[in-house]
């Protein structure tokens, strides 16, 4: 209760100390600094990254989605918690990648090649296609080139990045 949720009040270059110091932060900045503290106590932690629902999850109901973060925490099994929204780890939450920390499952990762006036974007959809099951769709555009990420998940069947 202690945090609020401020987009521009951190980049994913700010340090843990700072995001302490400032109470304020992103869904990135909350699962590190669990992550953080649950490691401290040797309890084993990894990052989660990947996208969270947010319709009221009828059938072919479409929103404009972002990643989002959560963690999961050892306890004889991996047990997710997402520290942003004080939410169960659900079939709501499609799961991209874990790791380490945000650098190891960054949402967008590579080298760029082309003119130094070409514009990036990303636009995500999330979609209901039946009950406790979720499709997303990313597309991140490159000027004229553009490369789409399709993942479907379920809260038994996570999804797999594809590029199409």
């Amino acid at each position: 209760d202690d945090f609020t949720f401020d987009p521009r009040a951190t980049t994913v270059e700010t340090s843990l100390a700072q995001i302490f110091a400032l109470r304020r932060g992103v869904c990135q900045d909350f699962a590190r600094l669990e992550i953080s503290c649950l490691r401290a106590l040797g309890i084993p932690a990894r990052y989660v990254s990947g996208y969270l629902y947010t319709g009221e999850g009828e059938i072919g109901e479409t929103v404009h989605g972002e990643s989002h973060a959560w963690l999961e925490a050892w306890d004889s099994g991996w047990w997710p918690l997402d520290p942003t929204n004080g939410l169960p780890v659900d079939e709501r939450h499609t799961v991209v990648a874990r790791g380490r920390d945000y650098a190891d499952v960054s949402p967008l990762k590579g080298v760029y090649s082309g003119g130094i006036s070409e514009d990036l974007g990303v636009t995500v959809s999330l979609t209901a296609v039946g009950q406790s099951s979720w499709s997303a769709s990313a597309t991140h555009v490159a000027s004229s080139k553009s490369c789409t990420i399709s993942v479907g998940g379920s809260s038994t069947n996570e999804g797999v990045p594809l590029c199409q």
